[in-house]
């Protein structure tokens, strides 16, 4: 059962809005905000004794889908923005001429730009997986030894 901070908890279906009678005389408007048939959130509306009930609900039953669709564009718009971002820096990184080396926390070489075969001679896969030790280490060859 979700938190609900101390107020009455409803099972709610993912569609439609319902009326949520509360202590005394007010009664709260829910409308669930589903995104991808996923309940992300409630819109929550209190009627006003002078308002008329009819047309609240009307309202707010055509409100709930469209922000849903509102925030479900939000999101996607986000995620196609970030995915461009991550491939505009993959290109740069491919075409670099300068070395980039990503390492894990034990130095071990987790990525490799392809300018290291240009630059140093070593192919890609000679060196990712490998732990990058000082020169001293390394042995005659002077290559990266695989861990």
């Amino acid at each position: 059962m979700p938190a609900t901070f101390g107020l009455p908890y409803l099972e709610l279906p993912a569609r439609g809005s319902h009326r949520a009678p509360l202590r005394g005389r007010h009664t709260v408007l829910l409308a669930p905000l589903s995104i991808r048939s996923e309940v992300r959130g409630l819109l929550r509306r209190q009627l006003v004794a002078s308002e008329s009930p009819s047309e609240v609900v009307n309202s707010f039953q055509a409100l709930g889908p469209q922000v849903s669709l509102a925030v479900e564009g939000a999101s996607l718009a986000a995620d196609l923005h970030r995915r461009q971002s991550e491939a505009r820096f993959r290109s740069l990184v491919a075409h670099s001429s300068d070395l980039i080396t990503v390492l894990d926390a034990d130095g071990v070489v987790t990525y490799q730009s392809p300018s290291i075969e240009r630059v140093l001679g070593y192919a890609v896969d000679e060196v990712e997986g490998n732990a990058l030790r000082p020169a001293a280490e390394r042995g005659p060859t002077g290559r990266c030894s695989r861990s």
